[in-house]
């Protein structure tokens, strides 16, 4: 309501004044490696208001946007970040990039880049510290001014991440020409593709287009176990979502970072091993792969059959004829060939996109996402 909206504007100046605002930190994890490795942050601000208590930032910023007040609001988020980072190398002695958001209307001032300068001064930071989220829509309205302060930003040794890509505004061959360092793919994007299986297409041929000019891709909004591993499986690079951790407070963070720092410091074989514990997770790749033949194994067929869209997902069962025979004439390293043997078949002969699974002995299992009627 309007009398809502009013008491919001009428309260920003105290809500900057007494930290009402803060900043919560979304992890984000680089998934190519076997085990997803966290690789940098975003930093989102929550108004917890004394009287309204938490208040969605989907009401708060458009309303700050429409009356001139964001860019107050972005710079507090950057001094936050900054301070945090600053925190984080002096007390735990680790810290990774963080990347914040910068409005469209931050674009156009002239101080920008004398402003971020400063920022990383006072708190004895470098320019890879702060990674900089300009949304697509930026880039196409006004875009040679756009341009022309991303282009100072990058030779300054910022990096710019492109956000909210797929909204609708720029064309793919717009990718390869404008100044970013890494891509971020919108969420509803990422939504739409996996709720009607149209459009992963779509996201192979952005990410392959990224790859040609070796632009890493980021994704946004990552919820499930079929998202997340077909992410992979095309080639994305980093992901963040409610899959990994939703937005959360600095002490909530916290224990990602340490549990970074205990992996970063173990080199040796056998700290490797303490490595898997610590991640002994739904993410490890040794948790959810057969060791025989490197497929998916029971636990993540499981796991991958919960989460899948029933509707449009097809389910292969496979049993390996003449196994038992097999074992008994010729003794386990045959029977154990002939299974990697069928594996390898398997691979061979269903998409990039299909989830292979040995769930027993000799049986296998092959969960097809995005089905339709006329395949």
């Amino acid at each position: 309501s309007e009398i809502y909206a009013e008491q919001l504007l009428e309260g920003f100046d105290a809500a900057i004044r007494e930290k009402q605002f803060t900043v919560y930190y979304q992890p984000k994890f680089s998934v190519q490696p076997d085990i997803p490795v966290l690789s940098s942050a975003e930093a989102l601000v929550r108004w917890i208001h004394p009287t309204l208590g938490m208040i969605s930032p989907g009401v708060f910023i458009p309303l700050f946007e429409s009356n001139g007040l964001v860019e107050q609001l972005d710079q507090f988020v950057w001094r936050e970040a900054a301070a945090q980072i600053k925190d984080w190398k002096t007390r735990l002695g680790i810290a990774v990039p963080v990347s914040v958001n910068v409005s469209r209307v931050d674009m156009y001032n002239p101080d920008l880049l004398a402003y971020f300068q400063n920022l990383l001064n006072n708190y004895g930071l470098t320019a890879q510290d702060i990674l900089l989220e300009i949304t697509e829509s930026a880039y196409t309205q006004d875009s040679i001014q756009i341009i022309d302060t991303v282009n100072q930003l990058r030779s300054a040794g910022f990096q710019i991440e492109m956000d909210d890509f797929g909204t609708g505004y720029s064309s793919l061959n717009m990718i390869s020409s404008l100044p970013i360092d890494a891509l971020k793919l919108d969420m509803q994007f990422i939504r739409s593709a996996f709720k009607n299986g149209k459009n992963i297409r779509m996201l192979e041929i952005v990410i392959d287009i990224a790859a040609s000019i070796s632009v890493p891709v980021i994704a946004e909004g990552v919820e499930t176990a079929e998202q997340m591993f077909t992410l992979k499986s095309i080639g994305c690079n980093i992901a963040q979502g409610y899959y990994f951790s939703k937005p959360v407070p600095v002490d909530q963070f916290e224990p990602f970072l340490l549990e970074k720092k205990n992996c970063d410091m173990v080199q040796s074989p056998a700290g490797r091993s303490s490595q898997r514990k610590i991640y002994h997770d739904k993410h490890t790749y040794d948790a959810m792969h057969d060791p025989l033949t490197g497929l998916y194994n029971y636990s993540a067929f499981d796991m991958f059959l919960h989460d899948f869209d029933t509707e449009h997902t097809a389910l292969l069962l496979a049993e390996m004829n003449g196994y038992d025979e097999l074992k008994a004439l010729e003794g386990i390293s045959v029977a154990n060939q002939m299974l990697r043997s069928v594996a390898v078949v398997l691979k061979e002969n269903f998409r990039f996109s299909d989830f292979i699974c040995r769930i027993r002995e000799k049986e296998f299992a092959v969960i097809l996402p995005r089905i339709h009627s006329d395949q």
